[in-house]
């Protein structure tokens, strides 16, 4: 046997409370706003029957325990129209009368009430039968036209299957692979799950997080100070004491590497520029044709993404973006390269944005402590 707690029970009426309550606010919103003329609607299901048991419990003003018991805000409506002087057509239908009190209601209402029940019948069908005048008068159908028509593809079709939407991370390595993806079969997708805190606090951080951790410390940095080992060692305990980073994100955080590259060629142009951006997000049109093949003219597609960094010089506007790749000597090139179109869709934005020119577009892979120009 199960039954409501007092607690349940009394959570359930505060809620069915303010429900209604909103419910009142909006039909008392859309009732005054009318300028001219306002025109009410309530479809009854039972016809007159559903007034008459309304009809008993007719005042004015109407009763608020008998408010909280109706089913629709049609029915508030309905339980002071029942009272007004110009509702004789309600009462009629009810077949009852309602007491009506003194009282003045101000301006006349027309009100109706509109016997549903003929609408209920639909017209009745005739049957039609040709003449034989008139199927001899029926031209013959050539089969090849009618096998041309049947076979009518609509032109666009490739345009329908393009997405709204693309993402600049999605661009990596685009033009290597386009082709075999579309000959190879789709892979069944899996559900992937993150790991919980506990998780992390307990194994440590997995590749990828260590990855999101020295992006984030990138994000929130102080540039200025993290010059050294030692500068960029205090900012990160900073942005841990912040609650910028968790403790694990902290200690996967190498502050070698973070003032590797303010020490870098690279990193001194960036801290010497006039102008600095980092987390920069965009949202812009652009030729669905640049990165579909498939796409019709004048198709355009929303390209979204967040550049890491940034800044410009006298020349112009140089991208940074920040890799934490596991990656060597021999094969950083090659994985720059796949980054390509990725830091294109980045410069097209940013000269279209900033109305400047991008002159030059770097990868800094952390692993190796070097930068990659593209």
């Amino acid at each position: 046997m199960e039954y409501p707690t007092l607690a349940r029970t009394a959570v359930a009426r505060q809620l069915e409370k303010e429900m209604m309550a909103e419910e009142l606010r909006l039909l008392y919103v859309a009732m005054t706003r009318a300028k001219e003329k306002l025109i009410l609607s309530v479809a009854l299901t039972g016809g007159g029957k559903d007034l008459a048991k309304l009809a008993g419990d007719g005042d004015c003003p109407v009763d608020p325990q008998v408010l909280l018991a109706c089913q629709s805000v049609g029915q508030w409506v309905l339980l002071a129209a029942l009272c007004r002087p110009d509702a004789g057509a309600l009462r009629r239908a009810a077949e009852t009368d309602v007491p009506i009190p003194r009282t003045d209601f101000g301006p006349a209402w027309d009100v109706r009430f509109v016997d549903g029940v003929p609408f209920l019948e639909g017209p009745e069908r005739t049957r039609f039968a040709p003449t034989q005048a008139q199927e001899a008068a029926e031209p013959e159908h050539d089969p090849a036209e009618l096998a041309e028509r049947l076979a009518w593809r609509y032109p666009h079709a490739a345009s329908v299957e393009l997405p709204s939407k693309l993402t600049a991370t999605q661009l990596k390595g685009r033009g290597l692979d386009e082709e075999a993806a579309e000959q190879a079969p789709k892979a069944p997708r899996t559900l992937t799950f993150g790991r919980p805190r506990f998780a992390a606090e307990e194994w440590g951080l997995t590749p990828a997080q260590k990855g999101t951790a020295l992006h984030l410390v990138m994000q929130y940095i102080d540039f200025e100070k993290a010059g050294t080992s030692e500068g960029a060692a205090a900012e990160i305990a900073r942005l841990v004491e912040g609650q910028f980073l968790t403790p694990q994100q902290g200690e996967a955080a190498d502050p070698a590497r973070i003032a590797a590259f303010f020490q870098s060629r690279l990193g001194r142009e960036l801290m010497d520029s006039v102008s600095l951006r980092r987390e920069f997000k965009f949202s812009i049109l652009a030729p669905a044709g640049r990165y579909y093949k498939t796409a019709g003219e004048g198709e355009q597609v929303l390209l979204q993404g967040v550049v890491d960094c940034y800044f410009e010089t006298l020349e112009g506007i140089t991208v940074v973006d920040f890799k934490t790749d596991r990656v060597t000597a021999r094969t950083v090139h090659d994985r720059a390269e796949n980054y390509r179109p990725q830091l294109e869709a980045y410069s097209q934005a940013l000269a279209e944005i900033t109305g400047k020119p991008v002159v030059r577009r770097a990868l800094w892979f952390f692993a190796l402590d070097q930068a990659v120009e593209v």
